[in-house]
């Protein structure tokens, strides 16, 4: 019986963070969970984040999706399936190039898509067919955002305080920061400082329980907001991110002098979250919405990015149904695709082992450079293959010699030589 690839998402798009918080998103949670599902799936791979959790299997049918969610009725109320090849291909292609995160064409989206393809590759969970997609994923993702500049369009208020600050402070990951608030701006805030690697983050809220699940997600501190007064003398970096005036400190408590330490408030909140009146002190430095508004791009601008983007996910998606479906028809693509995927491992060693002591950042360019040759190559030869097998073009190379070709990659050495 053919094989499928089904997917299943819970996601900020209709589950509240409550109901995303019964799964775990670290790493340990999410091998548990691959094992638990190796067990019915011949390859699968979760995607985990703080604003979605998607399961991606290889099998004969969608049943063991299903039951992994049935067992909880809250979760599985919210889940969105992706029953056959098509709607799953193009689902993961669509996250991975950002058109489905809180912040059109996020970046960091594609990170957590590689960590999500590493965590499978150490489990054992994926194979050939989910290497290669999530493989082709990554690509498609980079491929959106240089056609399209979805990601420089489509930008956030968050985005563009936090680059300030980068800029301003040359990195964010020794400072401490108090992020007041848990809704969804706080908790944008709070993916995008845990992607920046942060270690000292605090998050604060009138309802401390909440604050304290959202930090011990992300591995970072909580407080009750009565102390806000304490966390923020302790901060480098304020952010105010909630839906009502934070009072930081008692008009007869504000410091007469200024402290000699630099301090930065970035006030996200509607309505405003802080008395414009701290901007007087020298020690504060104090950005608003408005001192941001400017700098984004018009919707029309960030629309047309987005419809784009749409397409070439869509006709992406299709090529690589097609070849899915062309990889179960046609035997012979099989070993053409083992061929690919170990020719370029044993060029890679090869290369690697005759070069002097090459370091982790020439090693990942490498690989990287053998990828993508590989992945040129691979759209002339199958183009040939289809030649063959599906239109019946005699004049066709054949698909033996396509695969014997394939094996002879001197010309490999040189690409790499040059670049």
């Amino acid at each position: 019986m053919a094989k499928h690839i089904f997917g299943a998402e819970i996601s900020h798009e209709n589950a509240p963070l409550h109901v995303r918080e019964k799964l775990g998103t670290d790493d340990a949670s999410v091998k548990q969970y691959i094992q638990q599902l190796k067990k019915d799936l011949d390859e699968v791979c979760i995607v985990s984040t703080s604003s979605r959790f998607v399961i991606y299997g290889v099998g004969q049918n969608i049943t063991p999706l299903i039951n992994f969610f049935f067992r909880d009725p809250i979760l599985f109320h919210y889940v969105q399936f992706y029953k056959n090849t098509e709607a799953a291909v193009g689902h993961l292609f669509a996250t991975a190039s950002g058109l489905c995160s809180q912040v059109k064409g996020d970046r960091h989206i594609l990170t957590q898509v590689k960590h999500a393809h590493q965590v499978g590759l150490n489990t054992g969970s994926i194979g050939l067919l989910l290497d290669s997609l999530l493989r082709e994923a990554v690509e498609i993702g980079r491929k959106v955002r240089t056609q399209t500049g979805i990601d420089q369009h489509c930008v956030s208020l968050v985005d563009l305080g936090l680059d300030m600050l980068r800029q301003r402070m040359g990195g964010l990951m020794e400072k401490k920061v108090l992020v007041i608030g848990t809704g969804k701006m706080a908790r944008l805030v709070v993916d995008r400082l845990h992607d920046e690697g942060c270690k000292y983050v605090t998050i604060v809220s009138h309802d401390a329980q909440r604050a304290g699940m959202l930090a011990a997600r992300m591995h970072m501190q909580a407080g009750h907001i009565r102390n806000v007064a304490h966390y923020f003398m302790q901060a480098d970096i304020i952010v105010g991110a909630t839906d009502r005036l934070v009072g930081i400190f008692p008009t007869a408590a504000k410091p007469q002098q200024p402290s000699l330490q630099k301090r930065f408030v970035l006030d996200f909140g509607a309505p405003p979250n802080f008395d414009r009146a701290m901007a007087q002190y020298d020690s504060i430095e104090f950005f608003d919405r408005d001192n941001f508004y400017g700098q984004l791009p018009a919707a029309a601008q960030c629309r047309n990015s987005y419809d784009e983007a749409r397409k070439i996910v869509h006709a992406e998606a299709k090529e690589f149904v097609s070849l899915f479906a062309q990889f179960y028809t046609t035997p012979i693509l099989a070993p053409y695709w083992v061929s690919r995927l170990s020719t370029k491992d044993n060029s890679l060693k090869g290369f690697l082992s005759r070069m002097n002591k090459p370091g982790n950042r020439d090693t990942v360019r490498l690989r990287k450079l053998t990828y993508r040759f590989v992945h040129r190559l691979e759209d002339e030869q199958l183009q040939k293959l289809r030649l063959y097998t599906v239109t019946g073009d005699t004049q066709a190379a054949s698909p033996a010699e396509v695969v014997r070709n394939v094996r002879s990659f001197e010309s490999l050495r040189f690409y790499l030589s040059v670049n």
